[in-house]
């Protein structure tokens, strides 16, 4: 049954987005979250747009998308099969 889940939850973010190919038997969903885009003005440093990207991580692909409204417009994915992760020191 947790299989099931598992792949009833990738289905449910394919629909959400509106793509045709998420769905894959060995494909699980880690975590969502936010990353918020600001375009500054150079004169005055306010915000002058900001655009919000909904990104979905999975055991082998970075997916994300816009939100529009009630809706999401899909933006791009990376596959993360065959990379490795790498600690680095911060010098700062």
């Amino acid at each position: 049954i947790k299989q099931a889940e598992k792949l009833n939850q990738v289905l449910r973010i394919q629909e959400k987005l509106g793509v045709k190919d998420l769905v894959e038997p060995s494909r699980v969903f880690v975590r969502t979250g936010v990353l918020q885009l600001c375009h500054l003005d150079n004169s005055s440093m306010f915000k002058k747009d900001v655009a919000n990207y909904w990104f979905y991580l999975f055991n082998d692909l970075l997916v994300w998308a816009e939100r529009t409204g009630d809706s999401f417009r899909y933006r791009g994915r990376i596959s993360l099969v065959g990379m490795r992760l790498k600690d680095i020191v911060d010098v700062t």
